[in-house]
């Protein structure tokens, strides 16, 4: 149990069998000499890790810390020797947590982006999953925006009343939007919101006008001018 407890940095099985390692020696005498100081000075490197893990935790937990003291303090205690599951966690989640903070104050969110895309919040230190969430729905909602407000701006159809052209109906950019959002949470803003709303109620009207079925592009026109304010530009194509 002590070989054991040292070859995983287990702080609790190491200190549970140094008791009991203790309560043998009062009754038999000293044994296993060498695994029980090799078991109490991983104690002590683990002790030593907690308590700079515990600045680094520190850092990650307030927003006020800039990147540069999030990844200074990750880099300490890396330098001192990762011993723990939870300190290589800890140290992970430094990384991002100081790269993220540095694309948000840029205001590069392509990148924050692209960081995210090969993070999982539940594999982070608990103390930074609220902060990477948040991004995360930040960096989604951007990324809605960005599809729907291209999704309502193309693929209508043109011509005027009478002489509809329809070679241009084209309703995969919205389709695609209301799909990004499924899978995201849906709409994580009041401007994302009303381009989800908006491309809901164009869609139908696109899958019908694609179909020439002009019984289905009426109902779907009448439901979209129920449907409250649309984003700009929607409005002209109901």
């Amino acid at each position: 149990r002590l070989q054991r407890g040292v070859e995983r940095a287990d702080k609790r099985a190491l200190l549970q069998a140094l008791d009991d390692c203790a309560r043998l020696e009062q009754r038999w005498g000293a044994f296993c000499a060498a695994d029980v100081a090799a078991a109490r000075a991983r104690v002590r490197e683990i002790e030593a890790e907690e308590a700079m893990l515990r600045r680094l935790a520190a850092a990650l937990s307030s927003r006020e810390s800039r990147p540069e003291e999030v990844a200074a303090a990750a880099e300490d205690v890396r330098r001192a020797g990762v011993r723990t599951p939870n300190g290589h966690r800890r140290v992970a989640t430094a990384r991002v947590v100081s790269e993220l903070r540095a694309c948000s104050s840029r205001g590069d969110w392509a990148a924050a982006e692209q960081l995210l895309g090969g993070v999982e919040p539940a594999e982070l230190s608990e103390e930074a999953r609220a902060e990477v969430e948040t991004a995360a729905s930040e960096v989604h909602n951007r990324r809605l925006v960005e599809m729907l407000r291209a999704g309502v701006c193309a693929g209508a159809a043109g011509g005027a009343p009478g002489a509809l052209v329809l070679s241009g109906v084209d309703p995969s950019l919205l389709q695609r939007g209301v799909e990004y959002a499924d899978r995201h949470g849906g709409a994580h803003s009041p401007e994302a919101a009303q381009l989800l709303a908006t491309a809901r109620a164009l869609l139908p009207i696109r899958a019908a006008l694609v179909a020439r079925d002009w019984a289905a592009a009426s109902a779907a026109v009448d439901a979209a001018a129920r449907a409250g304010p649309l984003a700009e530009g929607a409005e002209q194509e109901v």
